[in-house]
C-alpha cells in the first residue's frame, strides 16, 4: 500500500509545500521439509514515511510559465521487521533507520494553453544521507471544481553505510487537485 498527498499554500510570491508519501508491505510464507522434518515460516513487514517540508519564492511568473526556488527538509524513515519460526522458535529482527535532510531545488509550471499544463520539480540535499534527490513531472488538465494529473516521479537516496545504501522509489500515480 502506498498513499502519497501533498499541499501547497502561496501569498503573493511565497508559497509553502508539504509532501507526504507513506508505504507499507508484508507478506508471509511457510515452508515444509519432510526429509528434514522442519517447518520455517516466516513473515516480513516493510514501513517507510517520506515527508518534505519547503519555503517557495517566486522568481519566474508569465503567461505560459512560473518558477520557484524552493529550500527545506526532507524526513524519511524505514522499518523493517522480519519473523523466523523454525519448529516453533521464533527469532525477530527489527532493523530501522531515519534521515533528516536539508533541500534545495526549483517547481514550476508551463502552460500549453488554457486546459492543459505540465508541473515539474526538482530537489538535491543531504544530511544524514550522503545524497538524496528526486524529480518530477506531470501532465495536468483544468476543469472548473480542480485539476487531474498524471505523474512520473523518482526519489531517490544514497548513504555509504548502514541499512539503506541505495533507496528508489519511483513510478507513475495519477492525481486529483482541489484548488479553495
Amino acid at each position: 500500500m502506498v498513499i502519497m498527498g501533498s499541499y501547497e499554500a502561496r501569498k503573493d510570491k511565497w508559497s509553502f509545500l508539504a509532501d507526504m508519501i507513506y508505504l507499507k508491505m508484508s507478506d508471509s510464507q511457510e515452508v515444509y521439509f519432510p526429509n528434514l522434518d522442519t517447518t520455517v515460516g516466516s513473515e516480513q513487514e516493510l514501513t517507510g514515511w517520506l515527508n518534505s517540508f519547503y519555503g517557495g519564492y517566486n522568481i519566474v511568473d508569465t503567461n505560459k510559465m512560473t518558477l520557484d526556488v524552493i529550500a527545506g527538509m526532507r524526513y524519511f524513515s524505514l522499518d523493517f521487521d522480519v519473523s523466523l519460526a523454525i519448529n516453533s522458535k521464533d527469532i525477530s529482527l527489527s532493523p530501522s533507520v531515519e534521515f533528516y535532510d536539508a533541500l534545495i531545488g526549483f517547481k514550476g509550471t508551463y502552460s500549453i494553453n488554457e486546459n492543459w499544463y505540465i508541473p515539474y520539480t526538482f530537489d538535491i540535499g543531504g544530511g544524514d544521507s550522503d545524497l538524496t534527490w528526486q524529480a518530477s513531472t506531470r501532465l495536468g488538465y483544468r476543469f472548473d471544481w480542480g485539476d487531474m494529473l498524471l505523474e512520473y516521479r523518482y526519489i531517490h537516496y544514497d548513504k555509504s553505510n548502514g541499512l539503506v545504501k541505495d533507496f528508489d522509489l519511483y513510478g507513475p500515480k495519477l492525481g486529483v487537485v482541489f484548488h479553495f
